[in-house]
């Protein structure tokens, strides 16, 4: 079993080549470095050893490559149970690894894989399509991430950010507990334009802390806001949520005039404005009623109303 720092090592030197291969093949680096962490047992395994396979990909019919043969797994009423030795496919390095699980990962049935940048529906999504059949695969991916936050590489390659090494966890650190859903409340409809506050702030896919990340934004950076959702702000320009906590500033932005302005000519009167400027003398009640008058109201040349679009 691998230490703790085993563990660092390993996540800080797969992370780099993961990121990178993000780019190409849109498939998170945080469920590439978990997929190798768990299926390489952090780098120690025989497959790994002898082949440098980070992912316990088989050397099937389809393989043309070398291959390697080691003990395999199963998993029978919950039980872990080794299988007869198997052929696994062997790479030259691990970059070759990284790069080939990604091809893998190209098959029809892990289309949901590819451009997912939820790293918690990813690891749902690639136990579902048959990567593992055990039965708390998902859930042990998803521990792995947050236990040393690796969804932080993803998004440091959404934001262009170059790779952070990850670190011992904390000693007093406590696991990471979902906490409960909290009532959804109804949109509030705005209009503002919208300050960053201090320091550098995330903008989610959706109104809660465990969205996915879309990106990062900085203090004193302006954008415009249509709406309050949960006590978070939409972002227009970027389609996505800050918290509130992340605002320094919320300004209404004044609206476009809902109407034009006349001057009153010799001449005119409400029917004939209303005639000529709303297509409808009729609707001469309504223009003065608009301007806090009635049609019986005397208006005199160079006086200015409103007239409503």
């Amino acid at each position: 079993m691998a230490t703790e720092q085993q563990v660092i090592n390993f996540i800080n030197k797969i992370a780099p080549m993961c990121m990178e291969d993000m780019k190409k093949s849109k498939v998170l680096a945080s469920l590439k470095i978990v997929q190798a962490c768990v299926e390489s047992a952090y780098g120690q395994s025989t497959a790994t050893s002898l082949g440098n396979n980070l992912y316990g990909i088989k050397a099937d019919k389809y393989w043309k490559g070398q291959f390697v043969t080691a003990m395999g797994w199963e998993e029978k009423n919950g039980i872990k149970q080794p299988k007869e030795p198997m052929k696994w496919r062997k790479y030259s390095s691990w970059q070759e690894s990284i790069t080939d699980h990604s091809n893998f990962l190209k098959a029809k049935r892990y289309a949901n894989i590819i451009g997912c940048t939820d790293y918690k529906q990813a690891c749902i999504n690639i136990r579902n399509d048959g990567y593992c059949t055990a039965s708390g695969y998902s859930q042990l991916l998803i521990s792995i991430i947050e236990k040393y936050q690796l969804y932080k590489y993803d998004q440091q390659v959404l934001n262009g950010i170059k790779p952070q090494p990850t670190s011992l966890p904390s000693p007093t650190s406590k696991p990471i507990t979902p906490q409960p859903a909290q009532p959804i409340q109804p949109s509030q409809i705005i209009n503002k334009k919208i300050t960053i506050a201090n320091g550098q702030w995330n903008v989610r896919q959706q109104s809660n802390a465990s969205a996915s990340v879309v990106k990062i934004v900085n203090a004193g950076q302006t954008f415009t806001s249509s709406k309050i959702e949960n006590g978070w702000y939409y972002v227009n320009e970027l389609k996505g949520y800050i918290n509130s906590k992340g605002i320094s500033k919320a300004e209404d932005i004044k609206a476009t005039p809902s109407f034009l302005t006349y001057k009153i000519k010799a001449g005119d009167s409400w029917w004939k404005i209303a005639q000529e400027q709303m297509g409808n003398g009729a609707r001469c009640e309504e223009l003065a009623k608009y301007n806090g008058m009635t049609t019986k109201t005397v208006i005199q040349p160079n006086q200015q109303i409103k007239i409503p679009k």
